[in-house]
């Protein structure tokens, strides 16, 4: 479970930075 939580961080961190980029 502990390699989803840390998928779902990555993916939640790209999100933040791509919409902070704009």
């Amino acid at each position: 479970m502990s390699s989803l939580s840390l998928a779902v961080r990555k993916r939640r961190h790209c999100e933040r930075e791509k919409q902070h980029d704009v």
